[in-house]
């Protein structure tokens, strides 16, 4: 028999009510039946969400590794204009009269 562990499980009363009675219908406890359904669900939950693997206690979790390609950022990367630079909109204004007045962006 593996090892096991203790797990407090909250149900909602509905559920515990239904649980309940299918698990006496079948001669189960509540325990079993639930290590029941979580045996069935597990293994298609796991191919749907793709958990990243178990690593054992004890053990280090594998690193990836390093990628030559840099990060990509999702923000585009807009250069710093300076307060008295012209504003890159095109108005003809410093940056800090057009654009770069608080309030205005």
């Amino acid at each position: 028999m593996p090892p096991t562990s203790k797990l407090n499980l909250r149900l909602p009363v509905d559920l515990k009510e239904q649980a309940e009675a299918l698990a006496q219908h079948m001669g189960l406890s509540l325990n079993a039946l639930c290590v029941m359904a979580l045996r069935s669900q597990v293994p298609y939950l796991s191919r749907t969400y793709r958990p990243p693997p178990v690593v054992p206690a004890g053990l280090q979790a594998p690193t990836a590794p390093p990628s030559s390609a840099p990060a990509v950022s999702r923000r585009e990367h807009v250069p710093r204009v300076a307060l008295n630079a012209p504003c890159p909109c095109g108005s003809g204004q410093k940056y800090k009269r057009c654009h770069g007045a608080p309030g205005v962006r």
